[in-house]
């Protein structure tokens, strides 16, 4: 255990801190044999004085020695990345750590913290108890749970990373709350964030059957809600969009199948995990603790029934998706292909009209062909070149026939001369331009790519509000 605090508790170093005004909260219940009620203090801690006073305080054991357990729970809102950022201040954060007789090295479960949970052992020199430290760990959903246990003193100390999303989440804190009799024991916590975690997946699932539905509906899939024709509907919908949605509902059915895994392997560990030796507690506090025991392995039963239920449910779900999302791929390929017909038909159509206007031109060009020799003669003897009323003997053509031929033939070379280097000058610019767009490519290409920041996102929504209890002859869930 000594090595692994020092090679995972230089990880507190590494995370961000950055305390806040009334950012933390706190849950301290006390509870006492017989018919006193409970001591129970929950609120915000608004600056470190607060908090260092909170930290020290112990419950008074000798005014009431039918004290017979304690939870203190500090709630710290964190924001998970590389490295994580905590909303406390660092000097508090180590001294929490070693109140609480949390090992260090579950510091580094806040880095790479997704689905994990485990148990350590540890001896606490000071007064010669065993102290069992556990950590559960579903970023996903609501964050990281640590705490440790004292069998002796039924004392249980947890620091509760919730995600940086608000309040603490109240299904958590109300099941602590309605289960004072659980308090003793220190698999309690990880049962109250077991069924939030439950609690979270039904409301997913419930949430994601209904929009699924709609979708189905949209697509055409239940004929008997949506009376229009399959060909109308990839006209009338957001193909796009759907298919966006439905990726997204895959995602977090793939994170509801993750949680339920999670959630199965939680239950497990809870049935199979021994806790501290309780030999040398007193009788009471030792069948206070089997009794307790035997409680929260009957949840456990029953929360392995529902996670077979849900699963069964999320897999109903993800095939529903994928039939849908095979459905859009081939409403998508069906208007692809009636677009790509009505172009062959434009096309068509476009041909047709340039076949027409060529027969036009041809015949134009072949109309222009018949009556230009005899226009070209009729202008030339119109020309007063010409003298077409002189006497006999006298010449028709004139003296001056000459300067005809004198302006029309330099002008037609001129003509044709400027054709012929407007050309060359229009082909030379293209050149320019094609040379200079290939040097831009070229030298785009031999850039090295600009480092993009992209900024992390979480595909998961907030906890819900929910109100679980836990009796001892009734469980409600």
């Amino acid at each position: 255990m000594d090595a692994l605090n020092a090679e995972y508790g230089r990880y507190i170093d590494y995370a961000n801190y950055t305390p806040g005004k009334g950012n933390i909260e706190y849950l301290d219940i006390q509870t006492f044999s017989g018919d006193i009620d409970p001591i129970i203090g929950q609120g915000l801690l608004d600056d470190d004085m607060q908090l260092e006073t909170w930290l020290h305080t112990k419950p008074d054991e000798a005014s009431k020695p039918e004290f017979l357990s304690h939870l203190k729970l500090l709630a710290i809102p964190y924001l998970h990345g590389n490295p994580p950022e905590l909303s406390i201040n660092k000097e508090s954060f180590r001294r929490a750590l070693k109140l609480f007789k949390l090992p260090p090295s579950l510091s580094y479960v806040l880095y790479v913290g997704r689905c994990n949970f485990a148990k350590f052992v540890n001896h606490d020199e000071a007064n010669g108890d065993m102290i069992s430290s556990f950590y559960l760990a579903l970023t996903y959903i609501f964050g990281t749970l640590e705490w440790s246990h004292n069998p002796r003193t039924s004392t249980t100390m947890a620091i509760f990373f919730y995600k940086r999303q608000g309040q603490i989440p109240l299904g958590f804190t109300h099941h602590l709350l309605d289960s004072l009799d659980l308090i003793h024991h220190p698999l309690h916590i990880v049962l109250a964030a077991a069924i939030q975690t439950s609690a979270w997946i039904d409301r997913e699932r419930l949430y994601l059957s209904q929009r699924l539905a709609r979708t189905e509906n949209r697509t055409g899939s239940r004929r008997e809600y949506n009376p229009i024709p399959l060909p109308q509907l990839s006209r009338q919908i957001d193909l796009g969009t759907l298919s966006a949605s439905l990726t997204d509902y895959s995602a977090r059915l793939a994170l509801c199948e993750t949680c339920i895994q999670f959630l199965k392997l939680t239950t497990q560990f809870m049935l199979s995990t021994s806790v501290s030796d309780q030999a040398d507690l007193p009788e009471m506090r030792k069948t206070r603790f089997h009794t307790g025991s035997e409680r929260i392995t009957e949840c456990c039963k029953f929360l392995e029934n529902v996670t077979e239920t849900q699963m069964l449910h999320v897999t109903y779900l993800q095939e529903r998706a994928k039939i849908q999302l095979s459905a859009l791929f081939h409403l998508i390929a069906q208007r692809d292909q009636n677009q790509s017909i009505q172009l062959a038909r434009d096309s068509r159509t476009l041909a047709e009209a340039t076949k027409r206007d060529s027969q036009a031109m041809k015949t134009i060009a072949i109309v222009t062909m018949v009556f230009l020799p005899g226009t070209f003669m009729a202008s030339l003897f119109a020309m007063p070149f010409f003298n077409w009323d002189a006497r006999p003997g006298k010449a028709v053509l004139g003296d001056r026939f000459w300067i005809y031929w004198a302006v029309t033939v330099p002008l037609t070379l001129v003509t044709i001369l400027s054709w012929v280097v407007w050309s060359i000058w229009k082909e030379r610019m293209e050149a320019k331009k094609d040379k200079k767009a290939e040097e831009e490519e070229e030298e785009e290409a031999t850039q090295p790519p600009q480092e993009q920041n992209i900024p992390n996102s979480n595909a998961v929504s907030n906890i819900s509000w929910i109100k679980r209890r836990l009796s001892p002859g009734h469980y409600s869930w």
